[in-house]
């Protein structure tokens, strides 16, 4: 779940909150178990907070976490709130307070212009004991002026570099790149993008779209939503006629977030950016933020 919608309702009556636990994992017990908090109060549903639980380390002692429940390739998630922040975060962090099953909340995925975010920082103190953690950044490219432009202003080692690339893939085989905008999941299209993720490195690592568990059903269903709203970008390059590298792309408000990239051994996948830059839009610095909160350090 990335990004929030933060409507108008500001009438939450804490006293009259409850908190819902929906749970989502089935069948044995995960090792991340992911859970949805529901908010009502006394006209109905108010917030939905996404979380997860796992076990890890912190300072070599081991620790329960529960954190923000997103997926590997999302940037962003955040509590989905309509009206003001800080009931629906009294109401949470109550319910948590009650239980027993985790040690350290880390919202480590919401955005640093957040409003919840914002809310926490100025609510928790004096009631947990709670850290910053340092801001994650995602960089991008902000481009102006035409491919030529670009092109001539570049130097003369990038150009050797981008002629010897070409020289020796040309060597082996025609080279070609394509860009698709809408994809159906069960198109030939799709089906080299999992063929190249199952050939590349994370594949050995099941890291890849094709085998990391839930990751090609997650690209299949974002692949649908991403078509019928002209976000996709999916990069194709070609060796004689056979995939070797991919470059999945969502594009909106003039900013292109590249998503995932894979490549074959026989490929070069700066070929691939050199083509997608020809046709990028301008780009942005964009930062997630977070914190971490202890359990059980509650200041009276």
């Amino acid at each position: 779940m990335a990004g929030a919608g933060h409507g108008e309702r500001a009438d939450i009556a804490v006293s009259q909150s409850r908190v819902v636990r929906l749970l989502l994992a089935r069948g044995p017990r995960p090792a991340r178990r992911p859970e949805i908090l529901l908010v009502e109060d006394s006209a109905g549903p108010v917030a939905l907070v996404p979380l997860v639980h796992w076990s890890g380390a912190l300072h070599g002692l081991p620790v329960r976490f529960v954190g923000m429940l997103n997926a590997p390739d999302t940037a962003f998630a955040d509590w989905l709130i309509v009206g003001r922040p800080e009931p629906v975060i009294e109401a949470v962090l109550g319910d948590l307070a009650t239980r027993g099953d985790w040690d350290v909340m880390a919202l480590n995925s919401l955005p640093a212009a957040s409003l919840t975010l914002k809310a926490l920082q100025a609510w928790i103190p004096g009631r947990y004991r709670w850290q910053p953690l340092s801001p994650i950044r995602s960089p991008y490219l902000n481009t102006t002026g035409t491919w030529e432009e670009f092109w001539t202003g570049t130097s003369q080692r990038f150009k050797k570099t981008v002629r010897n690339v070409r020289n020796r893939l040309a060597k082996v085989g025609s080279v070609s790149v394509e860009e698709h905008r809408t994809v159906a999941p069960d198109s030939p299209v799709f089906a080299d993008l999992l063929a190249v993720s199952a050939r590349s490195w994370k594949a050995q690592h099941a890291l890849a779209i094709a085998n990391m568990p839930g990751m090609a059903q997650f690209f299949r269903e974002l692949t649908v939503h991403a078509s019928a709203r002209g976000w996709l970008r999916l990069w194709i390059m070609r060796l004689d006629g056979l995939p070797v590298a991919t470059e999945y792309q969502l594009e909106a408000d003039g900013r292109v977030h590249a998503l995932r990239a894979d490549s074959t051994r026989r490929s070069r996948r700066s070929l691939t950016r050199h083509a997608s830059l020809r046709r990028d839009g301008s780009r942005a610095l964009r930062a997630r933020d977070g914190l971490r909160v202890r359990h059980g350090a509650r200041r009276q």
